[in-house]
């Protein structure tokens, strides 16, 4: 957009580069004194544009120097993008996507680790655990207020102005100055609390000279939009009462996110997965607390999503630390926790949901509650995600069926012609290329997960898989194969190029438990603790356990649109959004007719896995139930 801070932020480039001997002296510093081999930076109030990224350009850059002809391993870099939670953090993340692309074209396998997140947060308050962090800047950000005044709230003390200029009395000075002064403190404070012994701190923004008759600065420049605003208020075309009383966080309002398709008003069906899960989630954070006696306990949910599922587990970890500690004479560990999804998911929306979250948190527990530290990490979890032996906690539910592409033998229109997926009729040869690509993609996930996570932490997946029992009417292998003929009618109609529906095969395998135990036994990183099944109506607001639908069209509908919810950015992207309200009608029909045969379910594989090479275990300080 022509308005947008991207495409207008030239000002705050340049300072930026103003101060990049400055980012280079504190960061060589940094690397000479501590040796880390995981380097923390944070970037507060890195804003939405291009810039977000230029200083972990200059921090790579300046490592890959420093390092460039040593016998030493480069420190591993994990950068942490701040701002309000009405960031657009979404363009931040797809600005990043290119961002790694260049580097990998430019520098090859050469270049520094960097482990890239978003933190939603007002620096004005705490934002990392105790003492995590080497390096923090912050770039024309700290003028800016937690909010406005508290005795300006009214008509008559700064009447006419929207800031302080030459003409203001000293009380309206004054009291800017004093909220400035309240605002500064609390992030020198907070900001001492989170920094590491020997860590450096660079801060630039605007300020004012003391030469008199400057002609410069925002005094001025504010002083002539009022000019502007009275000339309307003149005119009558500015409504001149309207008071500034809410907090700056909650200035946005979305309109995304919660429409009648959207994922987060479809996605009970996740939910549920994730309830069914919740004693294997409690019984490892029990015994990651028994063992390992965190000071910062730091986990991860990996694939997501943008709906209210993605603060479930976070919720469930703090309340079960908080009955843990309940009575005993210790510190509760801080939690930083990180929510994973592909780039192109709706950051935004989280983080909104995120404010809600804390909101509600602080009314039912006050100070009590366990501090938490929440940050969005863009990336596909079949690659590395963070820093060697970093995460206690790993978490992910209905992702791991995603595949990293269509196999590669797939992409054609011959071997799987007419389905978009593998089914009962599918060649031997089309079902192979699918396993082989769950396997290699499974295989990294496993592979990666072990180098991040500490020995002593765990790992519970929750996934779609399939039984091996004959007949089964439920499963993805049924639902898509509903979803092709809905495809094949339209193709029929002539409303879909039969050549579309014959080069498009969706990324997705369920596999079976065996098949899971066998690629885990043989990638070899990992040891099951304990595994299960369970199984999940494919309508999700059908509770019943009855093997028959009272109302099959209801539950047609209510099927078909979550899984519109899931796959439409995918299907639309291949087969045009014009199509997609007619193609999920059909659909839901094709779904209802085949519910006459039973009522079909989905197949959940749950794994609760450890390290093989774990230490061994610790005295305990709480019993596990």
């Amino acid at each position: 957009m022509e308005r947008s801070y991207a495409k207008n932020s030239k000002l705050q480039e340049m300072a930026i580069f103003m101060v990049k001997p400055f980012v280079e002296e504190g960061i060589t510093e940094i690397c000479n004194t501590l040796l880390p081999e995981k380097l923390v930076v944070a970037d507060l109030g890195c804003s939405s544009g291009p810039n977000a990224l230029l200083v972990l350009s200059t921090i790579t850059n300046l490592i890959d120097e420093l390092y460039k002809g040593l016998n030493q391993h480069k420190p591993e870099i994990q950068f942490f993008l701040n701002d309000l939670p009405s960031n657009d953090f979404n363009n931040i993340f797809q600005l990043l996507m290119l961002y790694r692309e260049r580097v990998k074209q430019e520098k090859g396998n050469a270049f520094v680790s960097s482990y890239i997140a978003g933190l939603p947060g007002s620096f004005y308050g705490r934002l990392f655990p105790l003492k995590t962090v080497h390096f923090f800047h912050s770039s024309y950000s700290l003028m800016f207020l937690s909010q406005v005044p508290e005795g300006l709230k009214g008509e008559t003390l700064n009447k006419g102005n929207i800031y302080i200029n030459e003409e203001s009395s000293s009380i309206v000075s004054h009291l800017y100055f004093e909220q400035f002064k309240r605002d500064f403190s609390l992030f020198l404070k907070y900001r001492s609390n989170e920094l590491i012994s020997g860590g450096r701190m660079i801060l630039s923004f605007l300020g004012r000279p003391i030469t008199p008759n400057y002609i410069g600065g925002l005094m001025h420049l504010w002083g002539l939009f009022s000019e502007a605003l009275k000339a309307m208020v003149f005119e009558t075309k500015a409504n001149c009462e309207v008071h500034l009383t809410m907090k700056i966080e909650e200035v946005l309002h979305m309109v995304g996110g919660y429409g009648e398709t959207s994922y987060a008003n479809n996605s009970k069906i996740q939910e549920k997965a994730i309830f069914e899960t919740k004693p294997l989630v409690e019984k490892a954070i029990k015994e990651i607390y028994n063992t390992l006696l965190p000071e910062k306990f730091v986990a991860a949910d990996l694939g997501c999503s943008s709906g209210p599922n993605a603060l479930l587990v976070l919720s469930t970890i703090t309340n079960l630390i908080d009955e843990l500690y309940k009575g005993l004479n210790q510190h509760k560990p801080e939690i930083q926790f990180f929510l994973n999804d592909l780039p192109s998911n709706d950051f935004n929306n989280i983080f909104q949901l995120l404010m809600l979250y804390r909101e509600r948190v602080k009314q039912e527990k006050g100070n009590a509650f366990v501090s938490s530290y929440i940050a969005g990490l863009p990336g596909s979890f079949y690659g590395r995600l963070f820093p060697l032996n970093t995460v206690h906690f790993f978490h992910s539910s209905y992702s791991l069926m995603w595949l990293s592409q269509v196999p590669e033998g797939l992409k054609g229109e011959t071997l799987n012609k007419g389905n978009i997926y593998i089914n009962e009729e599918s060649s031997s040869i089309a079902c192979h290329l699918y396993f082989e690509q769950f396997k290699r993609d499974f295989s990294l996930f496993l592979k990666y997960r072990s180098n991040e996570l500490i020995s002593g932490g765990r790992m519970i997946l929750s996934f779609l898989g399939r039984p091996i029992t004959p007949n089964y009417i439920g499963g993805l292998m049924h639902l898509w194969g509903l979803f092709s003929e809905a495809l094949k009618a339209m193709v029929f109609e002539g409303l879909v190029e039969e050549a579309k529906l014959n080069s498009f095969n969706l990324p997705v395998y369920t596999p079976s438990m065996e098949e899971v135990k066998s690629i885990i036994q043989m990638e070899g990183s990992f040891h099951v603790i304990h595994a299960q099944t369970f199984e999940s109506n494919w309508d999700p607001f059908d509770e019943s356990i009855d093997d028959f639908t009272v109302d099959k069209d209801l539950s047609g509908e209510n099927v078909a649109k979550y899984l519109r919810a899931v796959a439409e950015p995918l299907l639309s992207s291949h087969f045009g959004s014009d199509i997609m309200k007619d193609l999920f009608t059909r659909f839901a029909k094709n779904i209802a007719r085949h519910m006459s045969k039973g009522k079909p379910k989905h197949f959940v594989l749950v794994i609760f896995l450890k390290l093989n090479d774990e230490i061994p275990k610790m005295e305990s300080i709480v019993g596990v139930a």
